[in-house]
């Protein structure tokens, strides 16, 4: 926070590491709490720089810990409040760093560190409950230590572990917005833990039943929180827990509510969807949804403009950055949305062309920046899969052969390279709807050479042992 250049950070940053050298020679408590003075304005410095090393920031708050109980268990018969306090900073700091390393090392698809945060979270937990501190910022820290576990578990797929930790992370958040229940913060926190509850139920359990009333509730917290305050990111806490009900809704064929939902949120957010503060990948993603619901429903000019909308958001997003791989698989996933719709809709083939075009040429371009991208190879399988059903209602035979070449290379090349099979179901579905497709629309010949072409692959996947025959 007080470095004039990056050199004088640097320094800062090497006088930190030679403070955590001395932490197992020196004795001396007051020395230490110095020290620790000096450590934990390093962490929140630290935080603020791009690229930190979370998993050493937690580590030097595990020591601070450590320190700090040590203090306040030797001065126990008459502490002060300004002891007790420093420890509570420590242990939320602890908390906080430890879970934005878990979630570093899971971006960053790094393993092996994950069991010794974890032991330091465990360890740390134990110290705080045996001392009996239930004051807002203590419960907060089991909050975020619990939901960084929860998290953990989900990431190894142990789904007990993970609802065990997360309802107790809901509980520990709960308890903050009971003790200060006017406190804005403390009832965003409670509203999202009730929200990821209603996510682990949905995504991961597959328990709608359970999933629905979590989102509701949210929902209403949301609500209620944006309209008596509406500034800052509060607005993202809106939209992702409408999106997350109206997914939900979606897959349930629920069609009516989707849109009843994403009309009532766009309209109370409507103020505020060009602000800074707002998270354009969201309400685009939202009025994606509320189109797709409205197509279903057979309103299809509003529909198309609700689609239009979509893509002018995420057009606008990627503007703001033009070389972000995200970015391009969202806009070019609008534009398949897009060409999906023109489609049912029965437009003109220069129409739909264009739009799968202008999907193709941005996810060429991510697989530039990302060649091994799961998720771009998927958006591209998917936005092939609508321009050869394009291809085959206008019976074009040439064009089909040239962009089944490049789903081949998408596919089965890339299965057979990296031996990945990951997106084989998905492969071979298409392969399925679209020979279904040809035999519909009475292209006998076309529906024989597509159900060849699976057939084959499938030989070539068993022969290399990468699948088995079902």
């Amino acid at each position: 926070i007080r470095a004039k250049s990056t050199d004088d950070i640097v320094r800062r940053i090497d006088y930190g590491h030679k403070l955590m050298g001395l932490y197992p020679q020196t004795k001396d408590e007051a020395t230490l709490l110095a020290m620790n003075d000096y450590l934990l304005a390093y962490v929140s410095m630290m935080v603020h720089i791009p690229n930190h090393n979370c998993a050493l920031l937690a580590d030097m708050c595990y020591y601070m810990l450590r320190t700090e109980h040590q203090a306040f268990m030797t001065h126990s018969s008459g502490f002060g409040s300004m002891q007790a306090m420093r420890l509570q900073v420590t242990f939320y700091m602890l908390c906080s760093m430890s879970d934005y390393a878990l979630e570093e090392q899971k971006n960053k698809k790094q393993d092996g560190n994950d069991d010794h945060i974890m032991q330091q979270l465990q360890s740390a937990i134990a110290m705080m409950k045996g001392l009996g501190l239930s004051d807002v910022l203590v419960v907060q820290g089991y909050s975020l230590a619990y939901h960084a576990m929860a998290y953990t578990y989900e990431q190894h797929g142990d789904l007990h572990s993970m609802m065990f930790y997360n309802k107790r992370h809901e509980f520990a958040t709960y308890e903050a917005y009971r003790l200060n229940a006017d406190n804005m913060e403390a009832a965003r926190r409670y509203a999202g833990a009730v929200d990821e509850t209603g996510r682990l139920f949905y995504m991961v359990m597959h328990n709608r039943r359970q999933a629905e009333p979590c989102f509701k509730k949210a929902y209403a917290m949301f609500e209620r929180l944006y309209k008596a305050n509406p500034t800052g990111t509060i607005v993202n806490d809106l939209l992702l827990s409408t999106y997350n009900q109206t997914l939900m809704l979606s897959e349930d064929h629920r069609h009516e509510d989707v849109c009843n939902l994403a009309a009532r949120t766009l309209q109370t957010v409507a103020e505020r969807h060009t602000n800074s503060d707002t998270d354009r990948g969201l309400l685009a993603c939202l009025q994606e949804i509320y189109g797709k619901s409205l197509a279903q429903l057979g309103h299809y000019d509003v529909a198309e403009r609700h689609l239009r909308e979509a893509k002018q958001t995420y057009s606008a997003a990627l503007d703001a950055a033009p070389d972000n791989e995200k970015c391009m698989r969202d806009m070019a996933l609008i534009c398949n949305a897009i060409a999906n719709f023109l489609l049912s809709k029965g437009s003109d083939r220069q129409s739909v062309m264009a739009e799968i075009d202008e999907g193709e040429r941005l996810l060429l371009r991510a697989l530039e920046i990302q060649p091994d991208s799961v998720k771009a190879v998927g958006n591209f399988i998917g936005l092939l899969s609508t321009k050869v059903k394009a291809l085959i209602l206008l019976r074009d035979a040439a064009a089909i052969a040239e962009s089944l070449q490049l789903f081949d290379a998408l596919t089965t090349q890339r299965t057979l390279r990296l031996r990945d099979t990951t997106l084989v179901p998905v492969a071979m579905g298409v392969y399925r709807d679209l020979t279904a497709l040809a035999r519909n629309t009475g292209w006998d010949d076309m529906a024989d050479h597509l159900q060849q072409i699976h057939d084959t692959t499938i030989d070539i996947l068993v022969k290399n042992r990468l699948i088995k025959r079902q």
